[in-house]
């Protein structure tokens, strides 16, 4: 029992950090992430283009739920119970992550601080100081 939850609980965080690396690394640098969060990425810049009165929201996640919707009805008739939860559970924590957090809690102050804690944190893995 607590071996699930403590994957439930990394599951979580990965998907968490997901969302950190896209919006303090990947999209200020003008990239697209890969996947269905990058065709998301994309799909979004073409409405805001089309529809410049949307260009206060972020629909990021909602596009990337959209997108992943059948990819889940597929994988819940080949893997297993398990995977199907962990996927919800990923897709939900992504989607709340991508769509609410970016304009609620990224200002310039604390984007600088996160990506000032994620490098020294990627310099310190990478000279095995822990």
């Amino acid at each position: 029992m607590r071996e699930n939850i403590e994957k439930y609980i990394e599951l979580i965080i990965g998907s968490i950090f997901t969302f950190v690396r896209i919006y303090l690394f990947v999209t200020p640098n003008g990239i697209n992430f890969g996947g269905a969060i990058g065709i998301a990425q994309i799909i979004e810049y073409f409405i805001v283009k089309m529809i410049p009165s949307l260009g206060h929201m972020n629909l990021v996640g909602i596009i990337n739920f959209m997108i992943n919707i059948p990819l889940f009805v597929m994988g819940f008739k080949i893997m297993n119970k398990e995977f199907c939860i962990k996927t919800v559970i990923s897709l939900v924590v992504q989607t709340i992550t991508l769509s609410i957090l970016p304009k609620a809690i990224f200002c310039d102050y604390a984007r600088y601080a996160f990506k000032l804690y994620f490098w020294s944190l990627n310099v310190v893995l990478e000279l095995d100081l822990l």
